[in-house]
């Protein structure tokens, strides 16, 4: 808005009346111009608003997960390599051919799941610096991973490591 600055003429107006009248409109146009600038200063916090808020969401996403985030990924691997491998879910229940397959599998299962979905990006190595944003995602290839190259191949590879490192260990080799 602006206001035009117009000389009021003396003509049946007393001078006292026209020079209040002129001091009117020059407190009205200053009025105006701070009205202005109330409005540049308010434009320019609600960008350094949207920046401040752009700049946590970034932090808060970058952020690591809590150590019961750290524990729900370990507890899904867990989960998911019994699954995969066959095995009930509760350890407690296992039966002696499950705690010999899990003894045989389990830990190479585990390194591989890590590995594997550690290299799509979402779950960070160690898993406990994983970001809070990558946090679902991790989650969600945890539960959704098989082998590479299949189960059974993974477990073919297993078994012929054992039976390489047997041979190594029979002709006298360090293992």
């Amino acid at each position: 808005m602006s206001y035009e600055v117009k000389k009021v003429e003396e003509t049946s107006i007393n001078k006292e009346y026209a020079d209040m009248l002129q001091r009117l409109i020059e407190i009205g146009m200053m009025t105006n111009k701070k009205v202005d600038n109330i409005e540049q200063d308010m434009n320019t916090m609600r960008s350094d608003l949207g920046t401040v808020r752009t700049r946590v969401d970034k932090i808060e996403r970058n952020e690591e997960i809590t150590y019961e985030q750290q524990n729900m990924i370990n507890s899904l691997i867990s989960k998911r390599v019994y699954r995969v491998l066959g095995l009930n879910e509760s350890p407690t229940r296992w039966t002696e051919e499950e705690q010999l397959t899990y003894a045989k599998y389990g830990r190479t299962f585990r390194r591989r799941l890590r590995s594997e979905v550690s290299n799509k990006g979402h779950l960070a190595y160690p898993f406990r610096t994983t970001a809070k944003g990558n946090y679902d995602a991790a989650c969600r290839d945890i539960e959704a991973w098989q082998p590479r190259n299949g189960i059974d191949a993974l477990k073919e590879e297993i078994d012929m490591k054992a039976q390489a490192n047997r041979i190594a260990k029979e002709q006298g080799y360090e293992v």
